[in-house]
């Protein structure tokens, strides 16, 4: 999704250029954690202060009034304090982002990248859940990092040049490694009823029925999770939660496709996207590589378990509100193009997590 935010970045440079305000310098484009503050935001007046030698407000109000909201497809460009810019795009964006993921799907962040060697060291002395629990690490881990294009290989001593990331189940509780090159996997403690259960989790792991959750945190403290919210069946297991979204949205297009509703032959200029609740369905998708890089730089899966977890609520938000009967047939399709771009890119990416 870098791609597309760098095209943006480009736009606003090329526009405050042609109006002789200096951009020769690095700003960053990102996606804001609350929607109130729009769908993208920009740092870019706080760069351009000590060069102006004004306030980061007065110089974000003359960058907007020089930028047209339409070379880049925004229907709002607001200020906050004090100077971000935040800007509200347009419809037209659910098509470009679209068209993207049916072409690549999860795969839209791969482009050449490092390799990496991690090295699991198994300690007998340890119980079976924390060496259960590093094993799945590493297999998460290793799938996040192959999702930016990085190469990954297990406990190849002769491999060099590579940068190489432990994964250890007993080391000394006093060590501190700051680039987090060596990951000390803690316990996973079982509970019911407040009282610890004596079970062995790698059926549970092996199966895909643990609660993803029991992941996180790895090197800093135990988790622990009650026995009742560690399996599928159970409404309250967060990856229940997360795989009912995906199901969901292939049943519909399968239940629409039969009554002669094709994605493929509408054509997508002639879609009407009513719900902006889908709008924030597919632009949520700009922030998975921030929440990918963040899981590679802190080796910490649950950033993207979170960011896993904030779309299903979002589509759920979605669903609820979706009456496709009651609709015409180009507000139909538009909802159905979501749904598939949807399924797409949140099916591979669940599928690669949990079966990776």
């Amino acid at each position: 999704m870098k791609d597309l935010i760098e095209i943006f970045k480009k736009s606003i440079k090329k526009q405050l250029e042609t109006k002789g305000i200096y951009t020769n310098i690095d700003f960053d484009i990102t996606v804001p954690d609350n929607k109130k503050h729009g769908n993208l935001t920009t740092n870019i007046a706080f760069k351009l202060a000590p060069y102006e030698k004004k306030a980061p407000m007065d110089i974000a109000s003359l960058l907007v009034e020089n930028i047209k909201r339409d070379n880049l497809k925004v229907s709002k460009i607001d200020i906050v304090k004090p100077g971000f810019i935040n800007f509200f795009l347009e419809e037209k964006w659910i098509i470009e982002i679209g068209n993207i993921i049916l072409e690549k799907g999860v795969n839209v962040l791969s482009r050449q990248g490092d390799s990496y060697l991690i090295d699991v060291k198994l300690d007998n002395s340890v119980n079976n859940n924390r060496k259960t629990r590093a094993k799945s690490f590493a297999n998460i881990l290793k799938t996040i990092l192959e999702i930016k294009g990085n190469r990954v290989v297990f406990n190849k001593e002769e491999e060099k040049d590579i940068e190489k990331i432990t994964v250890t189940t007993h080391i000394n509780k006093d060590y501190i490694d700051p680039e987090k090159k060596v990951i000390n996997i803690a316990d996973m403690i079982l509970t019911k009823d407040d009282s610890i259960v004596d079970k062995d989790v790698e059926e549970l792991f092996t199966k895909s029925e643990i609660n993803l959750w029991a992941l996180s945190k790895t090197y800093s403290t135990d988790v622990q999770i009650p026995l009742g919210s560690a399996f599928i069946n159970n409404t309250d297991n967060l990856f229940f939660f997360i795989e009912y979204p995906y199901k969901r949205a292939l049943d519909v297009l399968n239940i629409m496709e039969r009554e002669g509703y094709s994605v493929e032959k509408f054509k997508t200029d002639e879609m009407i996207f009513n719900l902006p609740q889908g709008k924030d369905l597919i632009f949520k998708i700009l922030g998975f590589e921030e929440s990918v890089d963040k899981a590679i730089e802190f080796r910490e899966p649950y950033k993207v378990f979170n960011f896993i977890y904030e779309m299903a609520c979002l589509f759920y938000n979605y669903n609820n509100l979706l009456q496709l009967k009651s609709y015409s047939e180009k507000e139909i399709m538009g909802n159905l193009y979501i749904l598939k771009v949807f399924s797409k890119f949140y099916g591979e990416l669940i599928k690669s997590i949990i079966d990776g």
